[in-house]
């Protein structure tokens, strides 16, 4: 906020993006949003109490991590083109195409993040073990490959068909 301590032309675009500037504004709940989100977060982390309860350190845990990627994404990229060299402005708000592949993205990562957990907790915590036949992975008592192909029922392998 030292841009406002100066009334320089390097002050619209932080004008821009918390006020709204010349009737232009779309970006003015976003950023609003994010710093909401961002004062929660950062004051239920603040108090014992609410930081060490679960539920509440993972709420301001979303709250942090969806208020960084607004700010960041939209409160940093988009500003600083607004105005123009010339001093027109361009409104842009994110369609929800743009919204899907972002969620679609997020998701695909989240999967990939999943699935390299399933095998890197148990091998942390010296759960994972390989039967003496050294084929077989297990984790626990539990077997990954339970069965052989022979042993497979066809008519419940759907690839089969």
């Amino acid at each position: 906020f030292k841009e406002y301590y100066s009334d320089t032309s390097h002050l619209a675009p932080m004008k821009y993006l918390y006020q709204g500037l010349e009737g232009h504004s779309d970006l003015v709940s976003w950023i609003w949003t994010a710093t909401l989100f961002n004062l929660t977060a950062f004051f239920l982390f603040l108090i014992p109490q609410t930081r060490e309860n679960q539920i509440t350190l993972n709420i301001g845990c979303v709250l942090i991590f969806i208020g960084v990627y607004i700010e960041k994404g939209m409160g940093l990229v988009i500003p600083g083109f607004v105005p123009d060299v010339l001093g027109d402005f361009y409104e842009y708000s994110p369609t929800s195409t743009e919204m899907l592949v972002t969620i679609g993205i997020w998701a695909t990562g989240l999967l990939v993040y999943t699935m390299l957990l399933r095998i890197a907790i148990p091998i942390m915590n010296g759960d994972f073990h390989v039967s003496e036949d050294g084929v077989n992975p297990h984790i626990g008592d539990d077997l990954f490959l339970v069965r052989s192909r022979e042993e497979a029922d066809p008519e419940a392998d759907l690839l089969a068909q």
